[in-house]
């Protein structure tokens, strides 16, 4: 899938957003909440997907899209369980 329109000419600008997404994923396991730990993972999997497209890395945009869809299978599946909790 060629994205050529869509890449960022300065590298520079591009590191910048894999170390972004790379603070991002070092922070997610500094925190002790598991919630708030699968959402600002969730987001810097977002920031991966983003990363991956500018630099057109299939595996890295593969990854990352997976681990958004389990993040968001464990929210789903929690929502639902305090749905089910609430409703008792």
């Amino acid at each position: 899938m060629e994205f050529s329109w869509f890449i960022i000419k300065n590298k520079n600008m591009i590191d910048i957003i894999g170390y972004f997404a790379m603070g991002m994923t070092v922070l997610s396991f500094t925190l002790s909440k598991q919630k708030l730990i699968r959402m600002v993972n969730l987001a810097a999997c977002f920031v991966w997907v983003g990363y991956g497209v500018l630099i057109q890395n299939n595996p890295t945009i593969i990854v990352n899209v997976m681990l958004c869809m389990v993040h968001i299978y464990w929210f789903i599946k929690r929502w639902n369980r305090i749905s089910k909790l609430n409703r008792k």
